[in-house]
């Protein structure tokens, strides 16, 4: 008896860890990148506009989003204003950008989707402090990044080291806001049900001139054939 006992509880530890694994696979799983394109597609879901746009899902709609099965160039579209702020010295120091530009490649792997790229903020000011004669180049790169997608989210990584961006700052009366500043860490997106990129005041682990920093914004993406692409979960 003491021997089937033993068993049995072989059996259930082996099937909790199976339970285990199961759970600790689903939850890898990401955000895959698809097109909005006339036919069938992998979602129950059909749409009337060529963008897939929410609001328009009709039982007989001619669109649809389907995930794409090569490494597909892409580009940001519909871009909205970024702001880049943080405390440095006691002071809140803010950089306002009009938009955002970027492009690269990304491909559905294991579950998720994965490419690397770069971004350029444009149209770029100082926001504050006011009237201390700072100022920002007008456009300001990131590094090369990689990319990878949650189960809800986007994040960005630089492709090497830890340096996200340089900002160069001059003319502040406040001179511990000059300089050549790094912004390190990562750019985090939260992806709402086929939408765009949005990045919160929350969502981003960076930091400018080593301190916390946040990263607010959005953007969506378009392929090199005009398409209209994003994450959706698979």
């Amino acid at each position: 008896m003491s021997q089937l006992k033993a068993s049995v509880a072989v059996l259930l530890a082996s099937i909790a860890c199976l339970c285990a694994l199961g759970t600790a696979t689903s939850s890898a799983a990401g955000l895959e990148l698809h097109r909005c394109t006339k036919g069938l597609g992998t979602l129950n879901k059909r749409y009337s506009t060529s963008n897939c746009a929410p609001g328009t899902t009709v039982p007989e709609g001619a669109y649809t989003w389907k995930p794409w099965l090569t490494k597909p160039p892409v580009a940001v579209r519909e871009a909205s204003s970024f702001s880049l702020g943080a405390t440095v010295g006691g002071v809140k120091f803010g950089v306002a950008c009009s938009s955002l530009k970027g492009s690269g490649e990304i491909e559905n792997t294991g579950g998720k989707a994965v490419g690397e790229g770069s971004m350029t903020l444009i149209g770029c000011v100082v926001s504050e402090p006011a009237e201390k004669g700072c100022e920002v180049p007008a456009e300001i790169s990131t590094t090369s990044l990689k990319l990878e997608t949650g189960e809800s989210t986007v994040t960005y990584t630089p492709a090497s080291g830890t340096k996200f961006t340089t900002v160069k700052v001059s003319g502040c009366s406040v001179s511990a806001l000059n300089g050549e500043k790094a912004v390190t860490g990562t750019a985090t997106a939260v992806v709402p049900e086929m939408g765009p990129q949005q990045f919160t005041s929350t969502s981003s682990a960076l930091k400018f001139a080593e301190q916390k920093a946040t990263f607010v914004g959005s953007f969506g993406l378009e392929d090199s054939g005009g398409g209209i692409d994003a994450f959706v979960a698979p």
